[in-house]
């Protein structure tokens, strides 16, 4: 993976960890790594951070985020945050071909 794509996925991964992890809800490590997956197997070669369009990426994912609030499981325990995965990993496939459709 040259320097560009590494420079897109940390943006990427950031932005949706930021939005996504908070008091209420948590991703794991684990899930962590799958997103980091995807989001690497997505990003189109040739690209650079400054090519994209930060503003369109930043509205995306805070839809994304927002619906992905709305959908999660409440915790049981006031203690514990609701621990999502499935639905953040089918989310995350939307949101990806949302900003970089397939042929492109």
């Amino acid at each position: 993976m040259d320097k560009n794509q590494l420079d897109i996925e940390r943006h990427i991964i950031k932005e949706i960890i930021d939005r996504v992890h908070d008091e209420q809800t948590r991703i794991s490590d684990t899930c962590q790594r799958d997103i980091a997956f995807l989001v690497r197997s997505r990003i189109p070669k040739g690209k650079t951070w400054e090519e994209l369009n930060h503003l369109e990426i930043r509205h995306l994912i805070e839809e994304f985020s927002k619906k992905l609030h709305q959908d999660a499981p409440k915790s049981k325990s006031h203690e514990k945050r609701a621990v999502i995965r499935r639905s953040l990993l089918s989310g995350i496939k939307k949101l990806l071909s949302d900003i970089w459709p397939f042929g492109e």
